[in-house]
């Protein structure tokens, strides 16, 4: 049964960030590379997996200055080229069956913090970019 995002989390050095309202980028890619050569015979192409790369985060927030710990802590490390672990947690209940969902990116850096418009009529939202460095991590856990 599918589930929608509520209860999903962000926590950047074991801080949960506030104010998240999308997150986008969950996953990892591969880029093959072509192994076809003269003595193949079915007139395709042939492929192995090469170099895989984790997605980077793409975090949807409203401006939140107070949050010390999470969005600010996230600019200050952005300035400072500081690298942490990010994590996405998504949190599944299915009848009586609760289970987690966690995506980790060790050696996480900031790669875009930007404060959307400002105006006089909406919240200020800002985007955050966060590129992991290594091999992500999905673990499925009970909730």
């Amino acid at each position: 049964m599918p589930s929608n995002g509520y209860g999903t989390t962000l926590s950047w050095n074991s801080q949960e960030v506030a104010e998240v309202v999308t997150i986008n980028g969950v996953g990892a890619s591969c880029a093959p590379y072509e192994t076809t050569n003269l003595s193949s015979t079915s007139n395709f192409a042939t492929y192995k997996p090469g170099k895989k790369e984790a997605a980077e985060l793409k975090l949807g927030v409203r401006f939140d200055p107070d949050d010390a710990n999470g969005q600010k802590a996230i600019w200050d490390d952005l300035i400072a080229g500081t690298t942490r672990t990010a994590l996405v947690t998504f949190v599944h209940a299915n009848f009586d069956i609760s289970t987690a969902l966690t995506y980790s990116l060790a050696d996480a850096m900031v790669t875009n913090f930007e404060v959307d418009e400002i105006n006089n009529e909406e919240s200020v939202d800002a985007e955050i970019s966060i590129k992991g460095s290594g091999v992500p991590t999905l673990t499925v856990t009970d909730a």
